[in-house]
């Protein structure tokens, strides 16, 4: 039988769309982490390459943006306050065409809480 690899972390998969399961959901997941007011830790987990992170102001909002793609922080930070969570997971967000829609996963002390 023919299985298929992921070239990223080299785990095999039966299927072909476990595989590219797998790549959407477990690599370059954006991981937004709050600690305390207004402080944030970024990282990607499971990243395919390296990334450019930044941040900057257009007019009065925060903007982050990641190789190419921009958008305004508080697309994110909502979820802090939506759901009162300590981390969300962005799929789908780094590399993705623009106006692709993420998966946002929210969990607090490691359970997930909102999707």
């Amino acid at each position: 039988t023919q299985q298929f690899l992921c070239k990223y972390c080299f785990k095999k998969f039966e299927r072909k769309y476990q595989l590219k399961n797998h790549i959407n959901t477990d690599h370059d997941v954006l991981v937004i982490q709050q600690e305390g007011d207004c402080k944030y830790t970024l990282k990607v987990q499971n990243p395919k390459r390296d990334y450019s992170v930044s941040m900057h102001k257009i007019e009065n909002t925060d903007m982050i943006k990641i190789d190419d793609i921009s958008t305004s922080f508080s697309n994110f930070t909502k979820y802090f306050e939506s759901t009162e969570c300590d981390t969300i997971e962005v799929n789908n967000f780094i590399g993705a065409d623009t106006g692709s829609e993420c998966l946002v996963i929210c969990k607090a002390s490691g359970n997930v809480i909102a999707r």
